[in-house]
């Protein structure tokens, strides 16, 4: 992420999928941030809908 609120953009640098047990998730990253920071949240879902 890069700026802060609504001048903020995202790059999408892996995906993220939830164990059955709900208790964890397998992350695969593409590209690693500078900044070392993730941020991982629930997809919109406008966002769920497109990847399908």
């Amino acid at each position: 992420m890069d700026g802060e609120g609504d001048n903020a953009f995202w790059t999408k640098i892996g995906a993220a999928w939830e164990h059955e047990d709900r208790k964890g998730f397998d992350i695969l990253l593409t590209a690693m941030p500078l900044n070392g920071r993730l941020v991982i949240r629930e997809p919109r879902p406008q966002d769920a809908e497109a990847e399908r």
